[in-house]
């Protein structure tokens, strides 16, 4: 029961209304997050059913300048997408066994897979530069929904190469 205590006007919403904001505000998000990923190059040739059982999956995550992601050494339970800012990765030997540090990557850029595919540790230290906004997929959605990514996108790339092949010649 709402009961006013001085004078007031409110507004109401039927439930149908209410229901179809909801679910246009949420489908729009959807599509936006799926547009978002299909511009990865990584995701470039997953088909539009992966794709959207990857966006509902995803969370958006925010972090300041200076702030890190994860360290080195920690436990690896989730897959990073850079959807705005800068990240800056440190600690990592490279090929030569050279320590790098201060390497950027920016919009679009990719970081966390490793950890998960072969369940080890960060490789890696990840500090935001500037403010920055990353789509993450927890690990258990991660293997579940992609399972072996190069497989998929192996897979997938095959589906469509069939399915252009076939729309070709129909146009014939």
């Amino acid at each position: 029961t709402v009961q006013a205590t001085e004078p007031s006007v409110a507004w109401s919403l039927d439930r149908a209304t209410f229901r179809h904001y909801l679910s246009g505000s949420s489908s729009k998000k959807l599509e936006e997050t799926m547009a978002d990923l299909k511009s990865n190059e990584m995701f470039s040739t997953l088909t539009n059913d992966h794709l959207r059982k990857l966006a509902t999956a995803v969370q958006v995550e925010t972090f300041q300048p200076g702030e890190t992601l994860f360290n080195k050494g920690d436990i690896g339970d989730k897959f990073y997408v850079i959807k705005q800012g800068d990240v800056e990765c440190s600690d990592i030997i490279g090929p030569d066994g050279v320590n790098l540090n201060n390497v950027p990557l920016g919009a679009g850029a990719t970081f966390g897979e490793r950890a998960l595919i072969k369940q080890e540790p960060r490789a890696a230290t990840i500090t935001a530069k500037t403010a920055t906004t990353c789509m993450v997929v927890s690990g258990e959605d991660f293997t579940s929904l992609l399972g072996n990514l190069e497989e998929l996108m192996e897979k997938n790339l095959a589906i469509r190469v069939m399915q252009s092949m076939v729309d070709e010649n129909a146009l014939s």
